[in-house]
């Protein structure tokens, strides 16, 4: 819970900037002739995004309240190290509770994993295995591309297990960001003064 508000905040603070257009091609990095490199182009002008769903159920249950899975996440067109960094921490958020059955560790082998399990649970049916999860733009500043990836299992019990974490993405320089790298140098005392007065009120 409490890495969960962390990048809640980080996102809510980061959103007050936030103008949710893609930055003009024109904003790129320019060389000593004055001409933008194709290179910054490419990476901080416009993205277009694709949209993956994956929709599954036991097929061996003819009862109501099948196991299944259910997950819908987003790519961008010629943005391969930003695509595979995506389908990764989505994979990872999927395989923190995973069982017994073997799994590639791709998001399609982990969805078949899971319906393994449940097909191995006589109870799974009665109790409504599932497995869902969604990524959509959170906002986008500049070369800064910011995803909520939201999770949810439910494998009987009280209730299931949801998860949220927030991907950050520099587009100029093709890597994830972490909390601190958002950060002004300095001002991480400031960062967490303010999150601990956030979360008194929470």
């Amino acid at each position: 819970m409490r890495m969960t508000f962390v990048f809640l905040l980080a996102a809510a603070l980061l959103a007050g900037c936030d103008n949710n257009q893609d930055t003009d091609p024109s904003a790129a990095k320019q060389d000593a002739a004055g001409q933008q490199t194709g290179s910054a182009q490419e990476n901080t002008g416009e993205l277009v995004r694709i949209l993956h769903n994956l929709e599954k159920t036991d097929e061996q249950c003819q009862k109501d309240g099948c196991p299944r899975v259910e997950l819908q996440w987003i790519t961008f067109e010629n943005q391969p190290a930003l695509n595979k960094a995506i389908t990764t921490q989505l994979a990872g958020m999927l395989v923190q509770n995973e069982g017994s059955s073997p799994h590639d560790g791709t998001i399609e082998g982990l969805a078949d994993a899971f319906l393994a399990d449940a097909s191995d649970m006589a109870m799974a049916s009665e109790q409504g295995w599932e497995l869902t999860a969604s990524i959509r733009r959170q906002n986008r500043r500049g070369g800064l591309l910011t995803l909520r990836m939201d999770s949810y299992e439910y494998t009987g019990g009280a209730h299931g297990l949801p998860n949220v974490q927030y991907f950050h993405w520099d587009l100029a320089r093709q890597q994830k960001l972490a909390l601190a790298d958002l950060l002004e140098p300095g001002q991480q005392a400031t960062f967490w003064k303010l999150a601990r007065s956030r979360h008194e009120h929470w």
